[in-house]
């Protein structure tokens, strides 16, 4: 559970006392008889509308970049495929991505290799093949991309405090596109 400015792995608290309008980001891992997959949701706390302006369209970017992820996730592309298509779109709608954690591998475990980067060159990095298992997550923060471990050492939040959202699915690379299988 990351609220506001945690990007990932953020720690639940009876401390924490949510309010109306805060960001909260879900990342789920599950397992099934040895196969793990992995997914994230942002959400506002009592509803989108609750959400100013610039926070509604810092969700629609995030989703919309889980989107362009899975659209690359064909065979033949390359991690910079993925990883250039999905830092354009949030650049061009004025966020940062996040630079220092990456999507990945699942199946047999809940990280795996290959790393797959939000962020990159096309063609460069290691070529999709078909049936390969993947963890894509966009983390898009509202002003910097650089983020920072937190001292309890588990917590990823954004150097400079502003809001991230975080939103990923398990893909299987398909030949025209990403076959989601979390929902």
């Amino acid at each position: 559970m990351s609220i506001g400015d945690e990007v990932v792995h953020g720690i639940p608290s009876k401390k924490v006392v949510l309010k109306e309008g805060d960001l909260l980001s879900l990342d789920v891992g599950m397992e099934y008889e040895g196969v793990f997959v992995d997914m994230a949701r942002t959400i506002v706390v009592d509803g989108v509308d609750k959400a100013d302006e610039q926070t509604k369209k810092l969700l629609k970017t995030g989703e919309g970049a889980l989107v362009i992820a899975v659209q690359e996730a064909r065979v033949g592309n390359s991690m910079g495929d993925i990883g250039e298509a999905v830092q354009n779109y949030v650049e061009l709608n004025g966020f940062g991505v996040v630079r220092k954690l990456v999507g990945h591998g699942v199946g047999g475990a809940v990280h795996e290799e290959p790393e797959v980067p939000n962020f990159g060159k096309k063609g460069e990095g290691e070529r999709l093949q078909k049936g390969m298992v993947l963890a894509l997550e966009p983390m898009v923060t509202e002003k910097d991309f650089d983020v920072l471990l937190d001292e309890n050492k588990w917590t990823w939040k954004t150097k400079d405090g502003a809001s991230a959202v975080h939103f990923e699915d398990t893909v299987v690379v398909g030949e025209k596109k990403g076959e989601i299988i979390t929902i």
